[in-house]
């Protein structure tokens, strides 16, 4: 029984620790990238940094009322065992419209089903046994 459990977990963690690795080289891929102009943009790999142009289409966000290009909803649930308490997802999704950015030396399409995503701001809304969802929240469910 011993060597079985050694085993095992000799397995999972060298499962852990290839992922983990894996995660952290694209991470530094992603930290390493230079800004560039979408004046310059080869193919490839590429940070831009501009405005949502004028000529996107927008979405509606369910929780914060407000048009956007993208939105992602999460629904979360506290879930406490023993003296533990977590997080468990229990929904999420997400909807974009189509996305142009420009800064100043062009203007580029942007697949955000494949982008790497830096949210700001949003909705943020809570409910539990004593206080029942709101209409924002049922309707965006």
């Amino acid at each position: 029984m011993p060597a079985a459990f050694t085993v095992v977990f000799g397995l999972s963690a060298a499962v852990t620790l290839y992922f983990c690795r894996r995660n952290h080289l694209m991470i530094r891929q992603f930290e390493g990238l230079p800004t560039t102009a979408i004046g310059d943009l080869t193919e490839g790999l590429r940070e831009i940094k501009g405005t949502v142009s004028d000529a996107s289409t927008t979405v509606h966000a369910p929780m914060s009322g407000e048009n956007c290009v993208w939105y992602c909803l999460h629904v979360e649930e506290s879930v406490q065992r023993g003296k533990s308490r977590h997080w468990r997802t229990r929904g999420r999704r997400t909807h974009q419209g189509e996305c142009f950015v420009e800064d100043g030396t062009g203007t580029c399409l942007v697949d955000l089903d494949d982008a790497d995503h830096a949210m700001t701001g949003g909705a943020r809304s809570t409910s539990g046994t004593f206080d029942d969802p709101s209409a924002a929240e049922l309707a965006a469910l």
